[in-house]
């Protein structure tokens, strides 16, 4: 390997937090993880196809896990949903950035369904969400009407797994990632590819 192979490698150990370098000393091992998982996709290049691609994906494996919690939460868990939802709302009042408290209300339900692998799914791919979920916001924030809308969105999906109710859940979340992806103006996949 070339010496420039290996010192991105190295590079990109740091930014993982997997590694550090000391000057004139050498490049160690770091003693704690880091908080993101290191094999996570990035979000560099997040344009309108993949963003479009993110809410396909989304809705699918999310409509899901909202199904799912409905039927395995816990009432701690379901309380922790409550929560997430709360959080959420507060922050959107305040008009402070609530694409941490939203990601958390999806982790939470991606938790209750009792399938880590719900779980490791949105850490895998934590950092395109996120940018997704900051571009929603931050489209939706400039229509107080729309954030509200969003917010019931939010809220019919809590009630139905609160509720136990499965299909209700799967559907609410579904029409979410629907809407959120159509108020970007993202079209459906089977236009562009079926030509």
């Amino acid at each position: 390997m070339s010496r420039a192979v290996i010192r991105e490698a190295i590079a990109e150990l740091r930014r993982a937090n997997l590694v550090y370098t000391q000057q004139g000393s050498g490049t160690y091992i770091t003693a704690t993880l880091p908080e993101r998982p290191v094999f996570a996709l990035s979000a560099d290049q997040l344009d309108h196809h993949e963003l479009r691609l993110i809410y396909e994906m989304r809705r699918e494996v999310e409509a899901g896990a909202a199904a799912l919690a409905a039927i395995h939460a816990s009432q701690s868990q379901r309380r922790d949903i409550a929560v997430a939802l709360d959080n959420l709302a507060t922050n959107l009042a305040l008009k402070k950035d609530s694409v941490r408290h939203d990601l958390a209300l999806h982790q939470a339900i991606a938790i209750a369904t009792g399938n880590h692998f719900f779980c490791d799914f949105i850490e895998f791919f934590y950092n395109r969400m996120s940018m997704a979920i900051s571009t929603a916001r931050h489209n939706s924030s400039r229509d107080a009407q729309l954030e509200r809308i969003v917010q019931v969105e939010h809220q019919n999906i809590v009630e139905s797994i609160l509720n136990a109710e499965p299909e209700e859940a799967r559907a609410a979340m579904r029409l979410h990632l629907s809407n959120a992806a159509r108020r970007l103006g993202l079209k459906a996949t089977a236009s562009k590819e079926a030509t």
